[in-house]
């Protein structure tokens, strides 16, 4: 898997422009992966300033 958001960023974008979409659909879910603490952190950080 990749070890950052950035370097599933470019190895989607590299897939897309060979129309690979294996390779594509492997790097969105790694991108989802990444992404996913930073969607707990925003929805903590708007509960905590709600309060």
């Amino acid at each position: 898997m990749y070890r950052n958001m950035s370097q599933a960023m470019r190895e989607f974008a590299v897939a897309f422009e060979r129309r690979d979409r294996d390779t594509a659909e492997v790097a969105q879910q790694s991108l989802q992966s990444a992404t996913n603490p930073e969607q707990t952190l925003t929805d903590s950080l708007n509960n905590y300033c709600q309060l």
